[in-house]
């Protein structure tokens, strides 16, 4: 007859996870992955240190910990008297000039330029928000001008953007997908540029 063995081993520490982790990448002979993976593991072991620093050192007592984890913070972003964002509080250049802004100029980006390309390609963009979103017969897979060489799927883009002016409805009737993605475009373009 057979003889069965059975072993209770013991859960790896983090240590002996990351050494097992790091011999396994170390086969894979992909430096980048190699530098990749030991950056985040870095940032795990920071972490991990932080964490024992915070309950070892900085605060060893349960109930100080659960009363510093109790406060309440106001939200800066939200300073005004019914709740809004605060405009003040966007994003500012060292200069403090706004970083993100609705520029209504020219589109500069490859990126941007080629999603509106696609977008606008036999009025695609005219057809979103409609009970049924149209599937894409062609360019379903745009690639980028340019130096920037990577595939995006409009497709996937093109339901986001029904998505979410879906939801944008709920408080503005007149809103529609060209009219968002041209306020999303005008955002965002100039941070694809730089």
């Amino acid at each position: 007859s057979k003889r069965f063995c059975v072993l209770n081993l013991k859960p790896l520490n983090e240590e002996q996870q990351f050494k097992a982790i790091e011999k396994q990448l170390n086969r894979m002979h992909d430096k980048a992955v190699l530098k990749w993976y030991s950056h985040l593991l870095e940032f795990s072991r920071i972490r991990l240190g932080h964490d024992r620093i915070y309950h070892e050192d900085a605060f060893p007592d349960p109930s100080e910990r659960k009363r510093i984890e109790a406060f309440n913070t106001k939200n800066l972003f939200q300073g005004l008297a019914n709740n809004s964002f605060d405009p003040s509080m966007q994003q500012r250049s060292f200069q403090s000039k706004y970083i993100i802004k609705e520029t209504n100029l020219p589109i500069k980006s490859e990126y941007i330029k080629a999603v509106d390309k696609a977008l606008y390609k036999g009025e695609f963009i005219s057809k979103l928000h409609l009970p049924i979103l149209p599937l894409l017969q062609e360019n379903q897979s745009v690639e980028l001008p340019g130096s920037v060489n990577e595939k995006f799927n409009i497709e996937s883009i093109a339901e986001r953007l029904d998505l979410l002016t879906k939801k944008m409805c709920k408080n503005d009737k007149a809103i529609t997908a060209s009219t968002l993605w041209n306020k999303i475009s005008s955002c965002t373009d100039e941070l694809y540029v730089v």
